[in-house]
């Protein structure tokens, strides 16, 4: 198959090696989150069920983009589940977990997923493919934004200062 012509053959491959990682991790994370979505319950039932829509609706359009660019780079992007499994880091839930820990499995996949989008990008950045680079940076930016909704959204509110002085915290 003919590769883009802005890398090489070889380059291409590689690229789309690791784009078909993150396009695994794209999908177990998408099915999680849709997942917990369904099953959420609790005194938390409809910010969550928001915040997990909003943010399996953010994946889905992720995986469009990382499958198509794959195409881009000349070769075929997964479609089965299975291999989506396969290629991902991540692990499936096969059962209904309680808010809380639902919330942290998806900070450690966003961590998770964040951590590959890093390496990933090290290997386009190796293969002077500046299109992957830049959506790899974009999906970075979009993990790292979920995580940290999910991250707020699990905190404890305990009523007291969190910190006195944001500008004294950012010193």
């Amino acid at each position: 198959m003919k590769n883009s012509p802005s890398i090489g053959e070889e380059d291409a491959k590689k690229v789309s090696a690791e784009l078909a990682k993150v396009l695994g991790d794209t999908y177990v994370i998408y099915m999680k989150t849709h997942g917990f979505h369904f099953n959420v319950e609790g005194p938390n039932f409809h910010e969550l069920h928001i915040l997990l829509e909003d943010q399996y609706k953010t994946l889905w359009k992720s995986a469009d983009v990382v499958g198509e660019r794959i195409r881009a780079l000349g070769h075929y992007a997964p479609g089965a589940f299975s291999d989506m499994i396969a290629l991902s880091g991540l692990t499936e839930e096969k059962g209904v977990p309680s808010p809380d820990n639902m919330l942290q499995q998806l900070i450690n996949d966003h961590d998770t997923v964040c951590n590959r989008l890093k390496g990933s990008h090290e290997v386009a950045e190796k293969a002077e493919d500046s299109g992957t680079t830049s959506l790899l940076e974009e999906l970075l930016l979009a993990h790292q934004e979920m995580t940290w909704m999910l991250r707020s959204q699990a905190k404890k509110i305990t009523g007291d200062y969190v910190v006195k002085s944001v500008t004294d915290d950012l010193k």
